[in-house]
């Protein structure tokens, strides 16, 4: 059985600009990134007014060294790829830090179930606060469709299992 969280809801990743991504139930990324090597050149272009030629070689090569990978491998767009579960993607379109057009493209390479909610006029990690009830009703939304289809789930496996006790069990926990 799925662990509980204090309001009776299943545990899902939510994440907030890190990339983050585990095994679990659905996903929510508020202001996901493609790659680090993605973010480091829209930063270095656009607040810096740099090319990233050379710096990201350079940086690109002390990450190697020093970690073991290189900041191309830290890539969301192509790990989404290879997603089962269902998927929130919220980002501001003002987001001068990681552009939309990241999570758009997070959005286009995931093949499941997906939805967005580009926030009109959200800075990074503001899509919160510019929009509220919107960000509010996506979030709840997207959390009540992943809840009935999970229970769906389970319930197409209990009554296709050979055993009664399963069946029995989800019963129990739908009624009184």
């Amino acid at each position: 059985m799925a662990s509980r969280n204090l309001y009776g809801r299943r545990h899902r990743a939510h994440d907030r600009g890190t990339g983050a991504a585990f095994s679990c139930e659905g996903i929510i990324s508020d202001c996901g990134f493609t790659s680090a090597w993605d973010v480091f050149a829209s930063v270095l272009k656009d607040q810096y007014h740099l090319p990233a030629f050379p710096i990201l070689n350079i940086a690109d090569k002390w990450v190697q060294d020093r970690a073991g990978y290189r900041l191309a491998q830290c890539n969301n767009a192509c790990e989404v790829k290879k997603c089962q579960v269902p998927v929130l993607l919220i980002h501001g379109d003002a987001d001068n830090f990681v552009p939309s057009r990241m999570c758009r493209e997070i959005y286009d390479n995931c093949p499941g179930e997906k939805d967005i909610l580009i926030v009109h006029g959200a800075g990074h990690a503001e899509c919160f606060y510019k929009a509220k009830d919107q960000y509010e009703e996506k979030l709840t939304e997207f959390l009540e469709k992943e809840e009935t289809e999970h229970e769906n789930r389970k319930w197409e496996k209990a009554l296709s299992a050979d055993s009664g006790s399963e069946a029995a069990f989800l019963l129990s926990e739908v009624l009184p």
